[in-house]
């Protein structure tokens, strides 16, 4: 092999070493399983076990400790699972937990018997805004690699007093 050769191999190696890096960085190839990004069903489970021992921790329903619960079980799952995929497990939550109080609501008015207060259209809607804005305080907060700041936080939905 010639030194020119060498030389050109050399570069393509060093070359590949690095986009091998930056490639590992991007994808957290060296993390556990949960930031992998296509490994969906860890992260849905680890979402999910968040989102259980943030209730446990702190119950509470559109009030101060439901505030102080998402934004710091959104912060733990962006450092997780990563912002997008905690944000998007946020969101569908809110959806879930909207479409269940909408089923109450209209159970209530047939008196079938449900667990839940019945809540209409404008108070669902009020709680999930909340609780996604506290969402958006913990991501932002773990971007930022600090804890978050309750004065950011929304306490009550809008149209109540805090």
């Amino acid at each position: 092999m010639t030194s020119k050769t060498g030389d050109l191999r050399a570069q393509a190696d060093a070359l590949i070493a690095a986009n091998t890096r930056a490639l590992r960085g991007a994808f957290d190839l060296d993390r556990p399983a949960p930031r992998q990004w296509w490994n969906l069903p860890a992260k849905v489970k680890r979402l999910d076990e968040i989102r259980k021992e943030g209730a446990l921790r702190l119950p509470g329903e559109d009030n101060a400790v439901d505030a102080l619960r998402h934004g710091q079980g959104a912060r733990q799952a962006a450092l997780e699972v990563g912002t997008g995929w905690a944000r998007l497990g946020g969101v569908v939550g809110e959806i879930a937990r909207g479409a269940q109080h909408g089923v109450n609501y209209a159970a209530s008015g047939v008196g079938v018997p449900t667990n839940e207060r019945p809540r209409n259209l404008r108070e669902i809607l009020a709680s999930a805004e909340m609780d996604l804005h506290n969402n958006e305080v913990g991501f932002r907060a773990a971007a930022e690699g600090r804890p978050v700041d309750l004065r950011d936080l929304q306490t009550a939905p809008r149209g109540r007093s805090r």
